[in-house]
């Protein structure tokens, strides 16, 4: 590769795989072993990884003298509970939690090699839950109990491996350099709101209230 910056795929190029450049065949992508900093693949802070190497079916890919930079991933956050109300799934009506990020800058995945790289200011974001829903009054029409009780927030999600993250295999790394990169759980959600309460009696709406949900 000539010297000069290169973007990388933008969010949307592959739902799939989430990567701007999805490698699955045995290939060399060589740039500049002396001067790394002279090739530079660019995530320009898109919400996607640069690299996704696959070596399921036995490929091999060689990065050589390149610098990965600028890559943003971040989870997606749940638009809403983690179930409809269900009293046998989920009683409480709890928010959902956020995805899992792995891997911003090369998500690996098999037996590849990279060497004279330089990785830098990547980020791996887990994505925020959403909130526990508050307690609902009984529904008689449909012939519901209240749900008392506050909804749990989700678990914001986990973060590893801003730079590079290897999943499996048995990659060889050598006079690679990663700085700068970060990786960010996700927050977790607020609890809901427990139902006001003014009597003991369950056929009532107002029954009993119950504590808020955690985060």
């Amino acid at each position: 590769i000539a010297p000069g910056t290169y973007p990388a795929g933008q969010a949307g190029d592959n739902d799939y795989y989430d990567a701007g450049l999805y490698i699955n065949k045995s290939i060399t992508i060589l740039g500049d072993p002396e001067h790394p900093e002279r090739v530079v693949i660019d995530g320009n802070n898109f919400s996607n990884r640069i690299f996704y190497l696959d070596g399921s079916g036995g490929a091999v890919i060689k990065l050589n003298g390149l610098t990965i930079a600028n890559a943003k991933y971040v989870a997606p956050i749940p638009l809403s509970s983690e179930h409809s109300w269900d009293p046998n799934k989920n009683p409480r009506n709890n928010g959902s939690s956020g995805g899992n990020c792995r891997g911003a800058g090369i998500f690996v995945d098999g037996s590849h090699i990279i060497t004279n790289c330089i990785i830098r200011n990547c980020i791996a974001a887990g994505g925020n839950a959403s909130h526990g829903f508050d307690g609902n009054p009984w529904d008689i029409s449909q012939h519901l109990l209240p749900i008392h009780k506050g909804g749990f927030g989700g678990q914001g999600g986990h973060a590893e491996g801003a730079g590079m993250y290897i999943a499996s295999g048995n990659p060889a790394i050598y006079n690679t350099i990663v700085e700068g990169c970060s990786a960010i759980g996700g927050n977790g959600g607020n609890g809901g709101s427990g139902l006001a309460a003014s009597t003991n009696d369950p056929f009532d709406a107002n029954f009993p209230g119950g504590p808020g949900g955690n985060g």
